[in-house]
C-alpha cells in the first residue's frame, strides 16, 4: 500500500503511525473471500487478488489547511486536488434535501482522471483533534478511518471490473445509509481485535455518535453480519433491477440479514 504524506509533517506522530499499517493488519486472511466469493461466482470471474486491486489505490495524507487545493505530488511532476473535508450526504429515504457532515476522510472514484482515479485521503489533523491529544486514541481512529475508506474501495464493484447501477448511487438515502454502515463494520472488524481496552471504548462511543447509517455499522459488527458481496451483489447494473424488493425488505425491518437472502 502507497501511503503519501502531503502535509510535509504536520502530525509527525500519525505520520510514522501510518507507515506500519499494513503490517498491524498483514492477517487479514478473510478479506479476500469477504469481498469477492459470491460476487465472484455471481459474475463468473476468477479469484482476485485483493491485496493487489488494492495496491492500485494510493492514500494520502492531508490536512485541513490542504482542503479544496492543488498539492504537487512529492517524487513527480503531478498535482492533486485535495477535496473538501466537508460532504453533502442525503438525510431522509425519498428527500433530495441533504446536509453537510464533517469527514476524516474519503475514499474518491473518478475514471474521468488518466491519473490515480481511485485514491483515499485521510485527515490526519483532524484525527489528532478528534482524540484531544490522547496519542493511543489518535492511533485508533488513525486506524479506524482508513480502513474505513479501504473499505468503501473493496466495495466498489468497477474494482473489479464490474458495472455498476447507474439507478442506484450514493446520493440515494438508502444507499449512503447501507454503504456507510458495511464500510464501518469492515473497520470495525478489522481493527477492533488489535485494540486495547480504553481505545476499543473511544472507537465505540465514536461510531455511537456518528449519522445514521455510519453508526448503524456497529450494531452489523456485533451481530457478525458481514455480506459485502452480496451488497455488491446488488449495487451491480446486472442484478439491481432484481434486488429491489429485497431492499424494500430491509428498509422495513433494518435488519442487514435480509441483504444475505
Amino acid at each position: 500500500m502507497n501511503i503519501i504524506d502531503l502535509t510535509q509533517g504536520a502530525v509527525p506522530a500519525l505520520v510514522e503511525w501510518s507507515k506500519s499499517y499494513e503490517a498491524r493488519y498483514a492477517d487479514r486472511q478473510w478479506t479476500a473471500a469477504a469481498f469477492s466469493s459470491d460476487f465472484r461466482i455471481m459474475f463468473n470471474n476468477t479469484k482476485p487478488n485483493v491485496d493487489f486491486l488494492m495496491n492500485s489505490v494510493p492514500v494520502f495524507l492531508v490536512n485541513q489547511r490542504l482542503s479544496e487545493t492543488d498539492v504537487p505530488l512529492p517524487g513527480c511532476h503531478r498535482i492533486i486536488h485535495v477535496p473538501n473535508d466537508k460532504k453533502l450526504v442525503p438525510i431522509k429515504p425519498n428527500n433530495p434535501q441533504k446536509e453537510t457532515i464533517d469527514i476524516l476522510g474519503l475514499y474518491e472514484h473518478d475514471d474521468s482522471r488518466d491519473f490515480l482515479p481511485r485514491r483515499i485521503f485521510i485527515w490526519i489533523d483532524k484525527i489528532q483533534n478528534r482524540a484531544k491529544g490522547n496519542d493511543d486514541n489518535a492511533k485508533a481512529l488513525f486506524d479506524f478511518v482508513l480502513t474505513h475508506e479501504r473499505g468503501h474501495a473493496l466495495m466498489d464493484v468497477e474494482l473489479y471490473g464490474e458495472t455498476p447501477s447507474p439507478q442506484f448511487t450514493y446520493d440515494m438515502y438508502k444507499y449512503f445509509f447501507i454503504e456507510e454502515a458495511y464500510a464501518n463494520a469492515y473497520a470495525l472488524t478489522t481493527t477492533m481485535k488489535k485494540f486495547i481496552d480504553s481505545q476499543k471504548k473511544f472507537i465505540e462511543v465514536f461510531v455511537n455518535n456518528q449519522p445514521n447509517g455510519y453508526k448503524d455499522g456497529w450494531k452489523l459488527y456485533e451481530q457478525g453480519c458481514y455480506n459485502y458481496s452480496q451488497w455488491m451483489i446488488i449495487k451491480s447494473n446486472q442484478y439491481y433491477k432484481s434486488k429491489i424488493q429485497l431492499l424494500n425488505n430491509f428498509w422495513t425491518t433494518k435488519d442487514f440479514s435480509v441483504l444475505s437472502q
